[in-house]
């Protein structure tokens, strides 16, 4: 755990030196490079099952949360929630690629109470349920 935080350190910190110069094209890596929202985006990347609110976020972050809000939407380009809902989504498309999990287990891991809570969502932003996800990519690797 300790040799995986550090590598996590690690890369933000070179992210930071890399993008100094340009950080708002950067999106998400623009909150990197902030340390502020860098330790929220960290957090978020460590437990995407947790239920996070904005004013989790903000305290970890050492802000108000009208400050924390503002600030991560003028570098991340979202809302703080919007992106843990991009991120756990991500993760369960990620997870439905390469495991072998149900459904179920995918909703619960990445932070969803149900598989229809992660249904509902995942075919709001992919245009297809966790299980036509799941046979489509199955069936182009048959191919």
């Amino acid at each position: 755990m300790v040799v995986t935080r550090l590598l996590h350190l690690l890369f933000a910190q070179s992210v930071r030196e890399q993008a100094a110069g340009r950080p708002s094209k950067l999106g998400w890596m623009s909150g990197l490079i902030d340390p502020q929202i860098g330790r929220a985006l960290s957090a978020i990347h460590t437990d995407p099952a947790r239920r996070w609110s904005v004013a989790d976020l903000a305290g970890i972050a050492r802000l108000s949360r009208s400050a924390f809000a503002e600030r991560f939407v003028e570098l991340v380009g979202v809302s703080p929630l919007r992106y843990v809902t991009v991120w756990r989504l991500d993760l369960a498309a990620d997870h439905l690629r390469s495991g072998s999990a149900s459904i179920s287990q995918i909703a619960h891991q990445v932070g969803y109470g149900s598989e229809a809570a992660l249904t509902r969502a995942f075919k709001a932003r992919f245009k297809a349920t966790p299980a036509q996800f799941r046979r489509r990519r199955n069936s182009v690797l048959r191919r």
